[in-house]
């Protein structure tokens, strides 16, 4: 009898935590692809991105298929051709548009462009994607 009892106990034991497991998993956002998806500009170097007059937030798009980057830089839209492989990442000459704006405004989309030329590799976890030269986080982005 006692026996039964304790193979009772560890059935239902094994039950619930197999049911909070389930719980935790399907909880979790699963990652965003790194194409077709479209960014949108949290930090530059570790410093949030805030609002400032003339300046739209930074955003980003991959198309896999023309292996095109596209985007605005914060005045300006931008576009270029890009490489990736792996968690490789490299993005080759990006043209724009030539409006300009506020000095502030214009300081903040220079700081964007030189850092995406910078970009060696990226990573995603959920809706949150990291471009870093080296091992340096360069620009975090979040998913629209």
């Amino acid at each position: 009898m006692k026996t039964l009892l304790h193979f009772t106990l560890a059935c239902a034991v094994s039950l619930l935590a197999g049911c909070g497991t389930t719980t935790e998993l399907s909880a979790a956002e699963p990652a965003k692809p790194l194409t077709g998806t479209e960014w949108k500009l949290a930090e530059i170097d570790g410093k949030t991105v805030a609002a400032s007059e003339g300046l739209r937030t930074p955003t980003l798009q991959l198309d896999s298929t023309a292996k095109r980057a596209s985007g605005t830089s914060g005045i300006n839209r931008f576009f270029g051709s890009y490489d990736s492989s792996g968690a490789a990442l490299k993005f080759g000459p990006l043209a724009g548009t030539k409006m300009g704006g506020p000095p502030a405004a214009m300081a903040a989309e220079s700081a964007f462009l030189k850092a995406m030329a910078s970009v060696t590799s990226f990573s995603i976890v959920s809706n949150r994607l990291e471009l870093k030269a080296g091992d340096k986080t360069v620009l975090r982005f979040q998913s629209q």
